[in-house]
């Protein structure tokens, strides 16, 4: 005989966002970007943890553009994650820029931008996912 189960939680066709966020939550990583980025001012409503896992989700959801979060807010929001608009996240990912630097080289030029905070971020972040082995060199470019 076959058992059922009700379930008490929408189940969507993209539910393997569901797995990701409680990966991301089991891990903390919320908690590694925000100790990186500090606090937003009080009267924000999101964090820069929100921000940023919001725009890693729209990825891994193959949205083309920050917009797409209007398409994909249904999705996101049943995986429990907080979901802010395209301008919000476009206006503190912007906050989160450095300068840009132009080198010039013999035969070209380029532009290069050094954010040092985002990328030891990314490193931590790697770590904690345990994506680089212990014992083993890594250059990262």
């Amino acid at each position: 005989m076959a058992k059922i189960r009700k379930v008490t939680r929408r189940i969507n066709s993209l539910g393997g966002i569901n797995f990701i966020v409680s990966e991301i939550r089991k891990r903390k990583i919320q908690d590694v970007v925000n100790a990186h980025l500090g606090q937003r001012p009080k009267q924000s409503r999101y964090s820069y943890s929100d921000v940023i896992l919001n725009w890693v989700f729209l990825n891994i959801l193959g949205a083309d553009c920050l917009e797409d979060t209007k398409k994909f807010k249904r999705h996101i929001e049943d995986a429990g994650a907080n979901v802010c608009s395209p301008d919000q996240m476009g206006r503190v990912m912007k906050s989160l820029g450095t300068k840009i630097e132009q080198m010039k080289g013999k035969t070209s030029k380029n532009m290069i931008n050094n954010n040092n905070t985002l990328n030891v971020l990314l490193i931590d972040v790697a770590a904690r996912l345990k994506i680089f082995s212990r014992n083993k060199n890594y250059t990262v470019d």
